[in-house]
């Protein structure tokens, strides 16, 4: 078969699920042959999703097809969509175990920790009814898969030591259009200027920045978008605790203040001209360095108001 005849095998075969779709002709009972054939049909991601928006349609209660328009919002950052959509598949009780694991990863990126740990253990509770009706390597995977974010989750708490709040991004303004006082701490001993520490998380020994963060910067970039702040020049600095070598945390500080410029100009629409970065590594402790607590406070990120004159 030709390159040419596969294509318009292809195209046929969307354009005949779209027309029963579209002309109402497919019943619950046909949902799940219509929806294995929606995946096979080789169409682009657009054509796949708006098939699978067809599908729920017509199947508004089809569970399979509800987890894979979630899984797609999750992908494209929109959270609060792909937690709705697991919900329904949940509510539809023909999904089985999985939407549950789909749901706790969307909480657990919009920082519902608690509702998380619930999603996850249900999961694998609801596992044991999958055994016999899916493959069971697979499902031995997955459960040691989500067993170990559990772990993840339950150790979390110390990475977050006085951080559990996300900074609103009137707060982030104030803060700087102040002059510095002492009462802001350690912090006070190495600026002159407003300034405010912000905690973002990222993966370990990493640059990466962890979803449950992109929140935080979004209130950020209303702050820094704002009309009082819109003309400003803002430093961003990277700070680390002290594990490691002081020339590894200076690189490391350094990667991670310009992950945070590319998400703030990349995802948030600040412009990059007004943004300058710097990473003082370990050598701006703003706690000591000798408890879990000290060192938490100390992994932080600094937005500095560099136009400031009082």
């Amino acid at each position: 078969m030709t390159d040419f005849s596969l294509k318009l095998l292809k195209l046929t075969a969307v354009a005949l699920v779209v027309f029963l779709l579209s002309s109402g002709l497919i019943m619950a009972a046909d949902c799940r042959t219509e929806f294995e054939g929606a995946k096979r049909s080789g169409g682009n991601a657009v054509e796949n999703i708006n098939l699978l928006k067809r599908l729920i349609g017509i199947c508004p209660e089809y569970g399979p097809a509800l987890i894979e328009l979630a899984k797609w919002h999750e992908k494209k950052g929109n959270f609060k969509s792909a937690e709705a959509f697991y919900r329904r598949a949940i509510a539809a009780g023909n999904a089985g175990a999985a939407p549950y694991a789909g749901l706790g990863d969307v909480l657990y990126k919009i920082g519902n920790k608690k509702g998380a740990v619930k999603a996850y253990k249900t999961f694998l509770s609801k596992l044991e009814d999958d055994v016999l009706t899916s493959n069971p390597d697979q499902i031995r995977r997955a459960e040691n898969e989500y067993r170990s974010k559990l772990e993840e989750l339950a150790a979390a708490p110390a990475e977050n030591t006085g951080f559990s709040d996300i900074i609103s991004s009137d707060e982030i303004t104030k803060s700087l259009t102040s002059d510095p006082v002492l009462t802001r701490g350690l912090s006070f001993l190495w600026h002159d200027r407003p300034f405010i520490d912000v905690h973002i998380l990222f993966d370990t020994n990493s640059s990466n920045i962890k979803t449950v963060s992109l929140l935080q910067l979004e209130e950020i970039a209303k702050s820094l978008n704002s009309p009082t702040l819109k003309n400003t020049t803002i430093l961003i600095e990277g700070h680390t605790d002290s594990e490691g070598s002081a020339s590894y945390n200076l690189k490391l500080s350094t990667k991670r203040a310009k992950s945070v410029q590319r998400a703030l100009t990349g995802r948030f629409d600040v412009r990059i001209s007004r943004t300058q970065i710097k990473g003082y590594g370990e050598s701006q402790p703003t706690a000591s360095n000798t408890t879990e607590e000290g060192k938490a406070r100390n992994r932080r990120v600094t937005f500095v108001n560099v136009n400031w004159r009082k």
